[in-house]
Formats: C-alpha cells, structure tokens, sequence
C-alpha cells in the first residue's frame, strides 16, 4: 500500500491486522500496531478490538490483556491507578466548577457524609472515563464504556456534566441502553 501511495484507513488497518492474526505473523503484527500509533489510529475501537485479537492469538496474552482494562469501583489493582485517581479528582473538580453536586442521598450505607462522598466519588465508569481520557486526551473519537449494571443516578449526572467540560462525547452502555453524552446531555433525556 505504501509503495502505490495508498494512505490507510481505519478499513484498510483493521483488514492488514486481521490478516496478521489468521497467519499468527506476530513480528508483522506488531510492526503495523508501530504505525498505528505513528499515524494516531490508537482511538479507533475497531483496530484496538483487532489488535487485542492478535495478540491473544499469536500467544501474547499479556499484550493483549493490556489493551483492555475491566475497571471496578474504587479499583487500586491498575498498573496507572494513581494517575488515574488524580485524573479523576482533577476532573471532580472541573465538573464541580459548572455545577456538578454529587448524589450521596443514593448512598444507602449508613456511614458519614465524607465516606458517602468518598464511595460515590470512584465508580467504576468514572475510573473508565479517567483513564480514557488520561491515555487519549487530544483525540476527537467518543469515549467508550461498557457496564454490565443500570448507570446510577450520579454517574449520570456526571457524565453530562464531563462531556461538556472535556467537549467529548461519551458513550456508556448499561444494562438498560447506550447512553451518548455530548456537550453535557443525554441521549435518554435522563428518562433512563
């Protein structure tokens, strides 16, 4: 492709990495992941899904499992969590500065309100969305996040109010339905 001045898209990508998988050519694989990052593909879900594909097929299990990262709430077992935990505790700040109140009457624990806003403060889906945007800060593709519960309330509320402070859309899939947020509103009309 190169040789007949072909520039590549995220079609061509994604074929080329598929190709690398059904012959498990890792060294080929790995010098067209090299590219991708050159040319900024990183933020394309489909040559991420592609990639992790290889690698788990060529044998690389621990490279692939590091394209993926399944998040829960308050985890402390990412290689990045301290980075990420700032990130996240910069973005609190941000969304705090145009109107975000975090719900801790959704806490049911019967705990201070310091420990209600401490547990609210680090769910799952917002770790996500701090380490995406630590990882991927100047990329215009939507942020994706997959949880397998109903979004709470709060949560919610801060994925509008994050869209509109970062200016990326954010789509979060819950048990219920994709929520897209863009520039602090829903998809739902928050009738989720």
């Amino acid at each position: 492709m190169q040789r007949e001045g072909v520039v590549p898209t995220g079609y061509t990508v994604v074929s080329v990495v598929n190709a690398c998988t059904q012959l498990l050519d890792l060294r080929r694989g790995k010098q067209i992941h090299g590219r991708i990052i050159v040319r900024d593909f990183g933020g394309n879900p489909f040559i991420s899904n592609a990639l992790t594909d290889m690698y788990a097929k060529c044998g690389e299990i621990a490279v692939a499992s590091n394209e993926v990262h399944k998040f829960v709430a308050n985890d402390r077992i990412h290689v990045d969590s301290i980075a990420i935990y700032k990130e996240l505790d910069d973005l609190i700040k941000k969304v705090q500065e145009v109107g975000y109140k975090p719900s801790t009457n959704l806490v049911l624990h019967d705990v201070g309100e310091q420990e209600k806003l401490e547990s609210i403060s680090y769910h799952s889906e917002k770790l996500a969305l701090a380490f995406m945007l630590m990882k991927r800060p100047h990329e215009s593709m939507p942020v994706r996040i997959l949880k397998n519960l109903r979004v709470c309330g709060d949560c919610h509320a801060f994925m509008k109010f994050s869209s509109k402070v970062t200016g990326r859309t954010i789509v979060l899939r819950d048990s219920n339905r994709f929520h897209h947020f863009v520039g602090g509103k829903c998809s739902c009309n928050d009738h989720w």
